[in-house]
């Protein structure tokens, strides 16, 4: 079985590459899919997980990874483009 990269937020999985809509409301992250008519949101991120401190684990260990703090999922996070200076930290 391929290895993959995943993080878990709230009750979803999200894994490297994956394109998302990153958004903070009263200093909680959400991170979400892109629903259709959104490509162009400022919030739009390609995530991630190539961080040395973010191993890669198989398929079949995927309930078992969290994260301590839904806040350190922006350390995975890159902008797609110029649009960085539009994100909310």
């Amino acid at each position: 079985m391929e290895n993959i990269r995943v993080i878990k937020h709230r009750e979803h999985y999200f894994k490297h590459a994956d394109i998302v809509k990153v958004t903070t409301v009263d200093n909680d992250v959400y991170i979400g899919q892109i629903m259709p008519g959104e490509e162009d949101d400022p919030f739009i991120f390609e995530l991630c997980l190539e961080d040395d401190s973010h191993m890669p684990f198989s398929e079949c260990d995927i309930a078992d990874i969290e994260k301590a703090n839904d806040k350190e999922i922006f350390i995975y996070a890159f902008n797609l483009g110029h649009k960085y200076e539009n994100v909310i930290l």
